[in-house]
């Protein structure tokens, strides 16, 4: 199997800006929040990643500041624990849910708010290995599936 053009997970969700956050909503139709944004833009790309920011952080290959990629997950420190994602959208820039009351958008990391809360990145991966149900699953818990066409899916259209 061969690696995923982790850039097409960034433009998909450059494509939902606007879209409405929704706590819980993973869904043009509904709104997004930040793992569910992140969970939606991979999962069209047959790359199944768990629902949560601490289940999205566990499973994404670590990637330093020097080597981030257009399509990496970026993780956030907001009050005590790591709870926001986002895609690195490239150029300084990453798209995420922020919160209630706004909607999908892009920001810059050099902002003073998110400079000073972000914590890593990761890097989600195709999995190397196979489950005896022949789901594509790797040591690290990101299944694949499957996918269809962004085209046929209409991905890169949003229509909430």
């Amino acid at each position: 199997m061969t690696a995923p053009d982790n850039r097409l997970a960034a433009q998909i969700a450059a494509s939902m800006i606007g879209a409405p956050y929704r706590p819980g909503g993973e869904s043009p139709a509904v709104g997004f929040d930040c793992s569910g944004l992140v969970r939606y833009c991979y999962r069209l790309q047959g790359i199944d990643l768990p629902r949560t920011v601490a289940a999205q952080r566990a499973v994404v290959q670590p990637v330093t500041g020097d080597r981030l990629a257009v399509g990496d997950l970026l993780f956030f420190r907001i009050g005590t624990r790591v709870s926001h994602v986002g895609i690195y959208y490239g150029d300084g820039q990453f798209v995420h849910a922020p919160s209630s009351g706004k909607a999908v958008m892009r920001s810059r990391l050099d902002d003073p708010y998110w400079r000073t809360r972000l914590q890593t990145g990761g890097r989600p991966v195709v999995p190397a290995q196979f489950d005896t149900d022949s789901s594509p699953r790797s040591n690290s818990g990101v299944s694949t599936s499957a996918g269809s066409s962004l085209a046929a899916t209409g991905a890169l259209s949003r229509n909430p």
